[in-house]
């Protein structure tokens, strides 16, 4: 019975059956392994084992990052307060959180990114820009407003609700402070 799921994958396993019937049994299954792995790798039509990091850490290309600084898995240093943090971060999108900046005077540098716990993601907006001395964050990002004037209108957006800083904030950078003071026994170099 043929299967007509991956048609190039049932001929060149067709033709890798006709090539193995001539070799010993105990041959075959390493020629095997390697042949049909050298075919997905030039094919691409099979998945690869291999693990891809993604392009962007949360889903959809950023439409307004052209207007900001990036930099990448970074967060503001302990001494540096929001002015305003998204009341329901978890609905907010990257262009949503910049787009609440760009819409606000006084709003210099945004962070945004994955938090983990109940908030799951931060937009907190701050109005300087110092990162001097950032945290390191994995999955979180700060975005520093440009001088020039940005072509790309920020008025598309569905704007946030916004709310003054309550202690998560502090807490959380408390947290990451604790977490580099303690001794990494893989770190090596």
């Amino acid at each position: 019975m043929t299967i007509y799921i991956f048609p190039k994958l049932n001929l060149f396993l067709t033709n890798i059956w006709m090539i193995m019937k001539n070799i010993k049994p105990i041959r075959s299954w390493p020629v095997f392994i390697i042949a049909f792995s050298i075919h997905c790798l030039l094919s691409q039509g099979l998945p690869s084992t291999s693990i891809r990091k993604p392009t962007h850490h949360f889903g959809a290309p950023c439409q307004l990052c052209e207007c900001f600084v990036e930099y990448t898995d970074r967060d503001m240093n302990i001494y540096t307060q929001p002015y305003n943090v998204a009341i329901n971060s978890y609905e907010a999108t990257e262009d949503r959180c910049l787009a609440a900046c760009q819409n606000d005077q006084n709003c210099k540098a945004v962070v945004y990114g994955y938090i983990g716990g109940r908030d799951v993601f931060t937009c907190e907006l701050y109005s300087e820009s110092n990162v001097k001395s950032p945290l390191y964050t994995p999955f979180t990002n700060i975005y520093i407003k440009k001088r020039s004037e940005c072509r790309k209108s920020a008025l598309g957006y569905e704007a946030l609700d916004m709310t003054d800083v309550d202690e998560r904030v502090a807490a959380r950078k408390q947290r990451y402070l604790r977490l580099y003071t303690k001794f990494n026994f893989f770190g090596f170099g």
